[in-house]
């Protein structure tokens, strides 16, 4: 890990930062990765040309961007490029010797895959800091992005007659988009009482660019375009009422229903 910082009078900031980061769950020749990540900002309120106004007592203006790694796949074991062990089988084997002899055996577990490395991300950040009014009024505003790709996962579409866990690959794209708001004000009322007060809002928003998705035969029941993990596939129609009970036009449907409970659109 390296790191170069410069301070210029407090008014021009630069930071380099170099990472060469090197992972057991890889195999040799896809083990060590560089991620470097510079950010610089410029103090706007020690420039001689704004010490002659009262109203901003600082300005900041800074910018980041980075590329980071990730070797970790939730749930699963270490060292991704090697086969994991047989394991006993749980039903045995027959060899002819009568169905209801099975012998002990080994069945073969995850396969290894010597290709698999570093799950890549590469974000931006553009962000404003000040205070205003005697630096009673705070705030900063921040504009990230983030394009990861590689991602470290398994298959999906994979027929069902294999025999052996498949192994981890690099595959998908996701992007993120979002900002945050940050506003604070504080101040004295006399000399032994002061307070503050801070709020913020945030907004983020991810987005599949790209996975193995098996194909399907209706475009909404397809997850790529949407956010990670959101949920999907019944639309919302209303809520059932007593008229729909009384018309009779209600598909039927195994349990009672009530009024309140939810319609779903018939797709």
């Amino acid at each position: 890990v390296g790191r170069v910082t410069y301070d210029f009078k407090s008014r021009y900031l630069i930071d380099l930062n170099l990472g060469y980061n090197g992972s057991e769950n890889f195999a040799p020749g896809k083990r060590y990765g560089l991620f470097p990540a510079v950010c610089a900002g410029w103090v706007l309120t020690e420039e001689k040309w704004m010490k002659k106004q009262n109203i901003l007592n600082f300005l900041k203006i800074r910018g980041s961007v980075g590329l980071v790694g990730n070797d970790i796949v939730k749930g699963k074991e270490r060292f991704y490029y090697l086969p994991a062990e047989y394991e006993p089988s749980s039903g045995g084997y027959n060899f002819g010797t009568g169905i209801t002899t099975l012998l002990p055996g080994a069945v073969e577990k995850k396969i290894g895959n010597e290709d698999v490395t570093w799950e890549k991300s590469l974000k931006y950040t553009v962000g404003l800091d000040y205070k205003l009014f005697k630096s009673r009024l705070t705030g900063s505003i921040d504009l990230f992005m983030e394009d990861r790709w590689d991602i470290l996962t398994t298959v999906n579409t994979s027929p069902a007659f294999i025999a052996v866990d498949l192994p981890v690959v690099n595959l998908g794209v996701v992007k993120n988009r979002g900002f945050e708001i940050e506003l604070g004000w504080k101040d004295k009322v006399n000399k032994n009482f002061g307070y503050r007060i801070k709020g913020n809002f945030s907004f983020a928003r991810n987005t599949i660019i790209e996975m193995d998705e098996i194909p399907k035969e209706y475009p909404w029941q397809v997850e790529t375009g949407l956010s990670v993990g959101q949920n999907f596939g019944y639309v919302f129609d209303g809520f059932v009422t007593e008229e729909d009970l009384a018309s009779g036009k209600l598909p039927d449907h195994h349990t009672d229903l009530k009024p309140g409970d939810a319609k779903y659109k018939d797709l």
